[in-house]
């Protein structure tokens, strides 16, 4: 319920969601956030949001980030 809670809030970030590992565990979860742009300080800007908005949601969720860029 929680996760799904937080998709929902992220949709409007214009970003793409998927859990990516810990399927198996009800209590831990990782999730894959991707944003696409011409620019990275632009996917830069919408990712921190999406964390912004998590954490404002559900405070001390958030545990880990990690930003990786494919050029």
């Amino acid at each position: 319920m929680v996760l799904r809670r937080v998709k929902d809030r992220l949709q409007k970030f214009n970003v793409a969601i998927a859990e990516v590992d810990h399927q198996d565990l009800w209590q831990r979860a990782t999730l894959g956030i991707v944003a696409i742009s011409t620019t990275t300080e632009h996917v830069e800007q919408s990712l921190a949001a999406a964390v912004d908005e998590i954490d404002r949601v559900e405070p001390g969720l958030v545990t880990r980030t990690e930003i990786e860029f494919l050029m």
